[in-house]
This record gives C-alpha cells, structure tokens and sequence, in this order.
C-alpha cells in the first residue's frame, strides 16, 4: 500500500489536496496514512485516468521509485531574498546624536552621584561636630555646677532621733497630722510614682469598690472631687462596669441599641478605659450575617432596651448572642436609658456568669 506523499509523486497533486479528497471519500486523510489498493485507483481515475494509471501501475512493478519521481512536476525555485534597505544617511547621524546625548547624561549622573556623596559626608561631619559642641557644653555646665550636699532621707532624719521602723511610720504620721501644710511645702518628692496610688474617693459603696479594686490608697473625698465618680452616676457605675470586665477576662464588649446622646457618653467614657474594646451599634440597619460576626467577637453583648432601635433591627444580634454560649447577654431595665442603668445590668450579668461557673449562689461573689 502507497501513502499520500507517493500519490503526490506520482501525479504531482498537493499532498494536503490528496488528504482533502481522501477525507471527503471516507478514507480518513491522516498523515502517513496507508492508501489501499482500491483507493488508490480510484485517486488515479479522478486525477490521472485509466491510461495513466495503468501506466503508473506498470511502471510501479517494472520501473524503479527514482525514475517515478522523475515524473513528478519541479517545484519553482524560491524567490531570491530581497536584500535588506540601506539604513538613509539622516537616520545614521540621527542615531549617532541619540547615542552621543545617552553618554552626556550617564556622565551628568554619575557627576550629581559623586557630588551628593560629598554632601552626606559633609552632612555627617557637621553633624559629629555638633554632637561634640554640646558635649563639650554639658562637660563645662558639670565643672561649673556647685557641689549640692546630699540630705538625709526622711528616714534617716527620724532615725537619727530614734524612730526606726514601724515607729518612723507612725512619727510621720504625727508630723503629717500636726505640721501638713509645712511638710507639703518643704519636702521635694524624688520618686513621683509612690503617690500614684493615692485618690480622693467618695463614701459611695461603688466607688469604694472600684477604688479597692484598682489598688487605691483612698483619701475620702466628696461630691466631684471622687476620683472615680466626679459627682456622675453614670460614670460611677461604667467605671464598675469596667472593673467587673477586667477581673472576669472579658474585655470586648458590644453595645446594641440606645439614643444617641447615651451612646456618645458612652463612647466617651469608654476611651477613658485602653483596656476595654467596646463596639457601639445604633440606629444603622445590620443584617444577620454582620450581627453573627460582630457577636462571635465580643465577649458581652449588651442591649438597651426600650430605645430607639427596632425590634427587627435588634433580632438578629439576640439570635446570634442565644447560639453563641460563651457570651454573656446583660439588658438594661425596660426604662433604663442611661449609662448607669447598662453597666449596671452588665455586672449583675457578668457576676451572675461567674458564679454559675464556680457553683455559687448569686449572692457569693
């Protein structure tokens, strides 16, 4: 059996024509594909005649392939390759003047690069000189300075008179008592941070409890001179709030519903508190896939009840709060629209968790 490319020498038609009429025949039309004998007489009917196939048949048999071959039309020379333009004499002096410009600048640059070196190390020195001026400065004010005698502590003083201990202590308190006014005027603090602890704090309950919390040392106080309260019950109780999200580990808080005035000193005093995370929604519709994630991080999600967020608009953080068990769920009284009336809620919340948790009773904290 022969193959497209023998048909094609033997009657010089396309090889992709001989593939063409074999596939329009049935006769596949794949490369190197072997011809049957019957197809290939009827290509040769179709494209040379009985005559000629007969002829090509013999010669076949009797003749040798490379004088077949012969028989085949030659292929056209190929063209002679077009030699490529001459590049125009303006063009050349065009580019010799690009090239020539490319130089100038490559040697601007590396002129501007040497030049701002020298800059950065004069820079540097002035600098190093300056540094060295004001050290010499602070050397000549240390030689100058007058030599200051070094006083005894405060309790060196007492114990030179015999009072060591516990009886310095209560020597000072005498003092303190007796001679106040003159030891806050004469004495000089070194050490400021031991008197950080010190706060005025009213005789409220829960500003003492805040104040015992915090690691007061309480100065009673009144009205809003407390340290904690200022006078407002709503800063009272968010400050116990505040304390009772720290001892319990649940600093995030979300904050559902409210007026708006409520909210703002809320927010107020919550940037009062770094430790706090709290998260304030309002009257902003939220649907139930942003209320599920604002629930998952929280650790207390608190709702104002009775305000100005809808019933609908509220739903799904109540839904997504009762799925979620480690969060804590506080509500304000119905009436309660102040920040007191919340954080209140909050800690009776967050204490009634806790005690569950360690199988107290409520009372027991």
């Amino acid at each position: 059996m022969v193959t497209e490319f023998d048909l094609h020498e033997r009657t010089g038609v396309p090889v992709a024509a001989i593939r063409q009429w074999l596939r329009q025949h049935g006769f596949g039309g794949r490369a190197g594909q072997r011809v049957p004998p019957a197809v290939e007489r009827r290509f040769l009917e179709a494209h040379g005649g009985p005559g000629d196939q007969r002829e090509l048949l013999a010669e076949r048999t009797t003749r040798p392939l490379t004088e077949v071959r012969r028989m085949a039309p030659v292929a056209a020379p190929p063209p002679p390759t077009p030699e490529a333009p001459a590049v125009p004499e303006r063009m050349t002096v065009a580019m010799d003047d690009s090239a020539r410009r490319v130089r100038d600048l490559l040697q601007r640059i590396g002129s501007l690069e040497a030049e701002n070196a020298e800059l950065r190390a004069d820079r540097e020195a002035a600098r190093q000189a300056a540094r060295d001026a004001r050290q010499e400065v602070r050397e000549a004010q240390a030689a100058a300075a007058p030599v200051v005698e070094t006083l005894p502590t405060l309790g060196e003083a007492l114990g030179r008179r015999g009072l060591k201990g516990r009886q310095a202590v209560d020597g000072l308190r005498t003092l303190a008592e007796a001679h106040g006014e003159a030891l806050l005027a004469g004495l000089a603090v070194q050490d400021a941070t031991i008197l950080d602890s010190v706060r005025p704090v009213c005789a409220v309950i829960t500003c003492r409890e805040v104040a015992e919390g915090r690691g007061y040392l309480v100065v009673p106080a009144g009205g809003t001179a407390c340290h904690v309260c200022k006078g407002s019950d709503n800063r009272r109780w968010f400050r116990r709030m505040a304390l009772q999200l720290t001892r319990a580990g649940r600093r995030r808080l979300l904050v559902v519903g409210g007026a708006a005035d409520s909210r703002a000193e809320f927010d107020r005093l919550a940037r009062e508190e770094p430790d706090l995370k709290v998260h304030l929604v309002g009257e902003d519709r939220v649907d139930g896939t942003r209320a599920r994630a604002l629930v998952r991080g929280a650790d207390v999600v608190a709702f104002w009840v009775s305000t100005e967020l809808s019933h609908a608009d509220s739903q799904p953080f109540k839904d997504a709060a009762r799925q979620d068990p480690t969060v804590v769920i506080a509500a304000s009284p119905p009436g309660g629209r102040g920040v007191a009336a919340l954080a209140r809620a909050v800690v009776e919340a967050v204490e009634t968790q806790a005690a569950k948790a360690a199988g107290l009773p409520r009372d027991v904290r």
